[in-house]
């Protein structure tokens, strides 16, 4: 990333080939807006805050902006498919759906097993740049 250009400030400035389709993003990668305008106002759309701009569509919900590589880009989130292959690290919340009562915990080693009373719980897990996931598991009596 040494060859990107920078405004002031430190903010990357991908400009754009042709077309003005932009990206703004923060310094994680989340996507902060995108949208188009016409190619002289492109490096206008970045507002303070933000750590870079792309010359490219995003979808906000599903991609985020990869700032890991030699190259940025736009990528789609990861799936998050089990509780037994999580990324490192992870924020896992249970609630107890009986009580509605809820413990969080950190996950450092790429799995998570719970156990308590017997019952039904609701598993919400973060990680970024992965997208939420929500499990149910059974506790059984």
């Amino acid at each position: 990333m040494t060859d990107l250009p920078t405004l002031p400030g430190g903010t990357w400035f991908v400009p754009p080939p042709t077309a003005a389709r932009f990206t703004r993003f923060d310094a994680q990668g989340r996507i902060l807006c995108t949208g188009g305008c016409a190619l002289s106002d492109y490096r206008h759309q970045l507002q303070p805050g933000d750590a870079g701009i792309l010359p490219q569509a995003a979808d906000p919900l599903c991609d985020y902006v990869d700032l890991t590589g030699e190259e940025i880009m736009v990528r789609r989130r990861p799936v998050i498919a089990s509780l037994q292959s999580l990324p490192i690290p992870a924020t896992v919340t249970v609630t107890c759906v009986a009580l509605g009562t809820s413990e969080t915990y950190e996950v450092t080693d790429g799995a998570f097993e719970y156990r308590d009373v017997p019952g039904l719980y609701r598993i919400a897990v973060t990680a970024w740049p992965h997208l939420d996931a929500t499990f149910a598991i059974e506790v059984p009596a």
